[in-house]
């Protein structure tokens, strides 16, 4: 048998070693790697023996090797319009989420049920912060808005601040994230290698900011409106 990667480092099996299948023990005669996908939590071995071995009369599944991505379609047509084979045909993330859809829905759910939870936190937090940094620069607004500056400047500077505070702490977290889970195996049905991207880096980013500038609407409308005399008569 050949055995992937990833469950050659979960299971501690190597090249030599043997292990107990239908018909006596099998010998691993090879590890390989392919990108970290979901194969390299498999064991793969020639299909006529297995099939003798286990005394299957088919196949469940098959995986094709493409000449390229376009070919699928071409693909697809053959096998779904040949009468001499009653068969199907999906692109690998399709089939797996044909397969594990309940359990793909489930940690779905559960990622946004947590994700909305953690942004009403932080949405409240920021409200927090802002009003006390508005309350804490009275003075200093009030001399802006006795200078000519309008309240929406004000307000555009306090949703500024808010937004630059919240890309730092973002980057932060998203610093955390790639440090602590980029590269990482886990294990739920399959042997996976997480993979923090560019798109999530981003997608990170621009929720941060969003969640800042609503979070620093009020206090910023707040600072926009505040009359100058009171401002400068604040302590």
């Amino acid at each position: 048998m050949l055995i992937g990667a990833g469950a050659s480092r979960r299971l501690g099996l190597k090249t030599g070693d043997q292990l107990l299948m239908p018909g006596g023990f099998w010998p691993i005669v090879g590890t390989f790697s392919n990108g970290g996908d979901r194969s390299e939590s498999e064991l793969f071995a020639d299909a006529d023996t297995l099939r003798s071995a286990s005394a299957l009369s088919g196949y469940g599944s098959v995986i094709v090797k493409l000449a390229n991505p376009q070919a699928f379609d071409e693909l697809h047509r053959w096998l779904t319009t040949n009468p001499a084979i009653a068969v199907d045909a999906y692109r690998v993330p399709d089939y797996l989420l044909r397969t594990n859809g309940t359990q793909l829905v489930f940690f779905a759910r559960a990622s946004y049920a947590i994700g909305i939870i953690m942004a009403l936190g932080a949405l409240f937090g920021a409200t927090k912060i802002m009003y006390a940094a508005v309350r804490a620069r009275t003075r200093e607004i009030g001399t802006l808005r006795a200078l000519g500056f309008g309240s929406t400047p004000v307000t555009i500077s306090v949703l500024l601040e808010a937004s630059i505070l919240a890309l730092i702490g973002a980057a932060l977290g998203v610093l955390l994230a790639w440090l602590v889970l980029d590269g990482r195996e886990v294990n739920s049905g399959g042997i996976f290698r997480l993979h923090v991207s560019a798109q999530l880096v981003a997608l990170g980013l621009g929720w941060g900011v969003v969640i800042a500038m609503l979070g620093g609407l009020f206090p910023a409308i707040r600072a926009g409106r505040m009359p100058p005399a009171m401002a400068l008569r604040a302590v």
